[in-house]
């Protein structure tokens, strides 16, 4: 998640100083494919351990202190979504 706000915040040119305005695309960009990067990375295992240990998984999810943290990654895939809107979208 905070790849992507970063991504967010840059491309929003905090100042709106002219003469940073490529330099701070260029880093919403990157920090944006690395944002995708790290989502599609954490969500492979995140998949796969309610895929192939569903029991402890279900577990976790019951326990009132680790459920909670079952939101995290759909909560930053949001964010991601966010980002890749803002970054994706033509320069103003």
């Amino acid at each position: 998640m905070g790849t992507a706000i970063i991504a967010i915040v840059a491309i929003q040119n905090p100042g709106k100083v002219q003469a940073f305005a490529t330099a701070t695309r260029t880093i919403a960009q990157v920090m944006t494919i690395v944002t995708v990067v790290l989502a599609v990375g954490l969500l492979v295992p995140y998949l796969a351990r309610i895929v192939w240990h569903h029991d402890a998984a279900l577990a976790n999810l019951r326990d009132p202190a680790q459920g909670g943290l079952y939101g995290t990654l759909p909560g930053g895939i949001l964010v991601v979504a966010a980002a890749a809107s803002a970054v994706g979208s033509p320069p103003s």
